[in-house]
């Protein structure tokens, strides 16, 4: 004796993995095309980087700004400390778009005067070296300050920074002020005019000014 099963029109039938759709193709194959999309056309991973490295603008006797720049936005924050442990942070805010890249800015506060600082710029996973600064004393003393400007490099001055910082200023400085750090010997640098040539575009700076000068303008 035979036995008849007849499903109700009702009953949902399940869907088997591997099982063929109408159209002919597993039901698995729409999704592993959305994947293979997705991992064709997604923009590419960079890993962040630092273009010009820290440094330092109004070095004040409780505050100052360290600024770097780096080819995306991300996460920033400035590490600190009055030894190389650092121990303190501070977090930056959304960094400025530029033609050298991204600019992050951050102020450091409730700093002690007349007293040397570690510090060191952190975007995302990229990282600068240590470096150090004083900030001013709030007490009247002398001070000891270097100007310079012109120091653009073209093809008749490929030197000049050189020339003017290396070979002047600092062995002068350190001599008067019987130390051998130059961060010792000065308090500031003022550099004014032509610090590039003559394009004067974000390119010059990351890659003409900022690494000639970054060992003076990071203490």
């Amino acid at each position: 004796s035979s036995r008849t099963y007849v499903q109700s029109a009702s009953t949902p039938r399940r869907r088997r993995r591997g099982c063929v759709t109408s159209r002919g193709y597993p039901y698995e194959v729409p999704r592993i095309l959305t994947l293979l999309f997705i991992l064709l056309f997604a923009p590419p991973v960079v890993a962040q980087q630092i273009l010009i490295d820290p440094y330092l603008q109004d070095v004040r006797s409780t505050s100052a700004h360290v600024v770097w720049s780096t080819e995306g936005d991300d996460d920033n924050r400035v590490e600190w400390g009055t030894d190389p442990g650092l121990g303190q942070v501070t977090a930056g805010g959304p960094g400025n778009d530029t033609d050298a890249g991204v600019v992050h800015d951050v102020r450091l506060t409730g700093l002690e005067p007349d007293t040397r600082y570690f510090y060191r710029a952190v975007t995302g996973a990229a990282d600068s070296d240590v470096s150090t600064f004083r900030t001013a004393p709030d007490q009247p003393r002398p001070l000891r300050l270097a100007f310079l400007s012109d120091t653009e490099q073209d093809a008749a001055n490929p030197t000049v920074f050189e020339d003017l910082v290396r070979r002047g200023i600092v062995p002068v400085a350190a001599e008067r002020g019987a130390v051998e750090e130059v961060e010792e010997a000065l308090d500031a640098w003022f550099i004014a005019g032509d610090l590039v040539d003559e394009h004067g575009g974000g390119e010059d700076f990351v890659g003409d000014f900022f690494p000639r000068s970054e060992e003076h303008t990071s203490e």
